[in-house]
């Protein structure tokens, strides 16, 4: 009887050392507020905010209600309404891969800079440094420089947009391309006067 309680006790103690972790799911749709519901990209921000890029606008879902963002005539707003993909690179600051252009979105500042060389297909990704790259057919590798707020083309060998699937950079600075061939190709990142990549 005694040794039935204690393993009684050792299980209860067991299952209170378990942290217990509650999620809540929401369904969202065009019928709460959300612009389209073909959604392109998904992005959870700095303060958990969820940013969805559809195909009629960027969507901001604060968990209680969605904020719309739409191109419209205005110049302080987005290219374009098809959001393919959304990138945080520092807290507010978003980076849109639209289907007409890229924007840098800050939302504390409710501002919008367009890059407009960068329409239609690119690849886009950020490194753990929150440095921006982009590799669109012209087979240049071009990177964002904060401090003149345009970006820099690097000439690299090697590189095939038309067979490009998809590139990445790690933490330490390699950047990886991958191509529909199954090669891999990879390069060092040397962030410094001349910014090279070799």
């Amino acid at each position: 009887m005694r040794l039935s309680a204690i393993k009684i006790l050792f299980f209860i103690l067991l299952l209170s050392s378990w942290q217990i972790h509650a999620y809540n799911i929401t369904r969202i749709s065009s019928r709460n507020g959300l612009s389209n519901s073909e959604i392109l990209s998904i992005n959870k921000d700095s303060e958990g905010m969820m940013w969805f890029g559809t195909c009629d606008g960027l969507n901001m879902f604060n968990g209680i209600k969605v904020q719309v963002y739409k191109p419209s005539s205005d110049n302080n707003n987005l290219s374009g309404n098809l959001i393919e993909k959304i990138i945080e690179t520092e807290p507010g600051v978003f980076w849109i891969y639209t289907n007409y252009g890229l924007n840098r979105f800050d939302k504390w500042r409710k501002t919008v800079d367009h890059f407009n060389d960068f329409k239609g297909k690119y690849f886009i990704c950020k490194s753990t440094d929150n440095d921006i790259y982009i590799i669109k057919n012209d087979n240049r590798i071009s990177y964002y420089d904060k401090k003149e707020k345009s970006f820099k083309n690097i000439d690299v060998k090697g590189i095939e947009f038309d067979r490009l699937l998809n590139f990445t950079i790690d933490s330490n600075n390699v950047l990886w391309l991958f191509d529909c061939y199954g090669h891999i190709k990879n390069y060092s990142v040397n962030k410094g006067k001349n910014n090279n990549i070799e």
